[in-house]
């Protein structure tokens, strides 16, 4: 016979007993499975007599040889779902659900959850670890894990476990560098111990955050506040001094204005039928084609500047939309003065996108930055390497992008410094500054 893997067990009013029960496969009780919860609660068969004395199979859940709830079962072999009775457990009796594959994982997130809920921190710490098993058939992207690491990290801050806790948020960094609640925990678990890390991160996370999330701006205002630093793109105070030294505010910068250029630091497609299309797409580390930044979404879908055939035989240039190698939506043409798809709907479906309909627009999130650094950004996307880093090298000689941590995250990123003296790494710069540059 085939027993079940894992079963889930809702409702009873001791709640220590709800949740997944797994089947111990080293304990067995007359050739029939036995299963344990993370409470060491235990559901196994048992016999005991009936009214007129004769013995009757049925199951129990109980620890300690202490049964909760119990039930009668028609056949040994079967477990009962429904029917149970009160024991020594509190009313409600519990009722009982066989887990599929596919449930599991979202059960087992559910139960972590409540746990942590319930205030019971170190058994729903071990239950986000079993989640763990189950990521890639809860999360589509990297995205929704590391926003699991940063629960797990947040539970572990509850249970004092700094040094664990702040490994999780590197995880969670890992996979998706510009997460505000990863930044911002980070910077609070760096404050007791070094105000450097934590104001360059808190700085960071600032300004991440949208206006809408307002009970993590409000912490992450406290935490600036605390620090002594102000809300905007400055350096913190207890780097910008060190950094700068020997930086002339009145340095000439000849051959460097001052006039702002357009940057594209992402693009939202609007408007297909194919909901894993639509969405915001950010630009790729070393992702470049035909001189362009490659952007690709939460789903993995990469949207790059192609060369498309067109009906007469010529090549042109268009945007496309693919995944896997396989084009699904494209845009018929593109100016060549415009360096991003156009706004007005001119897409249309590719093979693999049959019977889909194709995006309504596309809109570019454009940054006014220094024209300074715009020209090194097309020195790097022209191929022209060594001119580029000769233009990174400059500008980090102007004090007014020296200044601005916005700036001076991304370029430091490029040329691959750090500064020992600000103790900035990778690990602390938000992968969307800039992040097609590195």
């Amino acid at each position: 016979m085939q027993w079940p893997s894992h079963i889930a067990v809702k409702a009873a009013g001791a709640v220590d007993i709800n949740g997944v029960f797994t089947r111990q496969l080293d304990i067995s009780y007359e050739d029939l499975p036995v299963y344990g919860n993370l409470k060491e609660f235990s559901l196994s068969a048992c016999r005991s007599p009936d009214e007129t004395g004769q013995l009757q199979w049925g199951w129990i859940i109980g620890r300690d040889g202490v049964p909760a709830y119990g039930c009668v079962a028609e056949r040994k072999e079967s477990i009962p779902m429904s029917g149970w009775q009160c024991f020594q457990g509190p009313p409600p009796a519990p009722t009982l659900h066989l887990l599929s594959a596919s449930e599991l994982p979202q059960f087992s997130l559910e139960e972590a959850r409540q746990r942590a809920f319930a205030g019971d921190l170190h058994l729903a710490v071990k239950a986000f670890r079993e989640v763990f098993h189950y990521k890639s058939m809860l999360f589509a992207s990297g995205r929704g894990c590391a926003r699991l690491h940063v629960e797990l990290a947040q539970l572990l801050c509850r249970c004092q476990q700094k040094d664990a806790a702040l490994a999780e948020v590197k995880e969670a960094l890992n996979l998706w560098p510009s997460l505000p609640e990863a930044l911002l925990l980070k910077a609070q678990l760096y404050e007791e111990t070094d105000d450097g890390p934590a104001a360059l991160l808190a700085k960071q996370c600032w300004l991440m955050l949208p206006e809408g999330q307002k009970k993590l701006r409000k912490e992450c205002q406290e935490l600036l506040e605390n620090l002594g630093e102000a809300l905007d793109a400055s350096l913190p105070c207890c780097l910008a001094p060190c950094y700068l030294e020997g930086v002339d505010d009145e340095a000439s910068e000849e051959g460097l204005d001052e006039a702002s250029a357009s940057h594209v630091e992402s693009l939202e497609v609007k408007g297909s039928s194919l909901k894993e299309v639509n969405g915001v797409y950010e630009p790729c580390r070393d992702q470049i084609s035909n001189h362009c930044p490659s952007f690709v979404n939460g789903h993995g879908f990469r949207l790059s500047l192609e060369v498309l055939p067109a009906p007469n035989g010529e090549a042109t240039r268009g945007w496309v939309i693919g995944k896997d190698a396989a084009g699904y939506f494209g845009t018929k043409d593109l100016d060549d003065e415009r360096r991003f798809p156009l706004e007005d709907g001119k897409w249309s479906c590719f093979a693999a996108a049959r019977g889909a309909t194709a995006p309504t627009s596309s809109v570019a999130n454009v940054a006014k930055v220094d024209s300074a650094i715009e020209k090194g950004y097309q020195a790097r996307l022209e191929g022209r390497g060594e001119e580029a880093v000769a233009l990174f090298r400059s500008c980090l000689k102007m004090s007014r992008i020296r200044r601005d941590l916005r700036v001076l995250a991304g370029w430091l990123r490029v040329l691959g410094q750090r500064s020992k003296r600000m103790k900035m790494d990778s690990s602390n710069t938000p992968k969307c500054w800039f992040s097609s540059l590195t």
